[in-house]
């Protein structure tokens, strides 16, 4: 038999040619900008805040302890004030050198001795601004003749005087004690006439 045609070979095209191909692999890459902050910001931040608290709160504490001794010295101040009462001293007045009184009775009486007081001098202790008092006292009595003849005493002692004797009236009482005050020198008086009845 005869073929007309005559099979012809089958190719059969196992592996198709390969052709050189270039793979090309793009990887993208982004850079991502950091959101919030990173840990080492985070711990400045929280040590300088604690800084910040602490040195606040020293302040406070030193201005109150300031104050509190600023208090403590005002109340000592105050104590020491009222512990110690104010010294006064008081001079006698400085007065030019006067002349001596000379007093003399009327001629009526019979005249007793002239009394000479002088004045102490302005730098006197305090023994003789008392002696003085009580001799200016004695002058007044004598002199006033409202006063004569009643034994009333004065004793100075540093400006305080002590009256002693007895009156017939409150008058006569408060009258003395005036006319005493209105000596130079008597600081305070302690009146301790008696009033009776005559």
């Amino acid at each position: 038999m005869a073929y007309e045609h005559e099979p012809q070979p089958k190719q059969v095209i196992l592996n198709p040619p390969v052709v050189d191909r270039e793979v090309t692999r793009t990887d993208t890459v982004y850079a991502t900008e950091p959101r919030g902050f990173s840990g080492m910001a985070v711990a400045a931040l929280v040590i300088g805040a604690v800084a910040l608290i602490t040195v606040i709160f020293l302040v406070f504490l030193n201005s109150q302890n300031s104050n509190a001794n600023d208090n403590r010295e005002a109340t000592r101040e105050q104590q020491r004030q009222q512990q110690q009462p104010p010294v006064i001293v008081q001079q006698p007045a400085a007065q030019p050198q006067q002349q001596p009184v000379v007093v003399q009775q009327p001629a009526s009486a019979p005249a007793p001795a002239p009394v000479v007081i002088q004045q102490p001098a302005p730098s006197a202790s305090r023994a003789e601004l008392d002696s003085y008092v009580q001799a200016e006292f004695e002058r007044r009595m004598m002199e006033d003749p409202v006063f004569t003849g009643l034994s009333v005493t004065a004793t100075a002692v540093e400006g305080k005087v002590t009256l002693t004797g007895s009156v017939s009236s409150q008058k006569l009482k408060s009258d003395i004690e005036k006319m005493l005050r209105d000596i130079k020198f008597v600081k305070n008086i302690d009146n301790q006439i008696l009033v009776t009845a005559s």
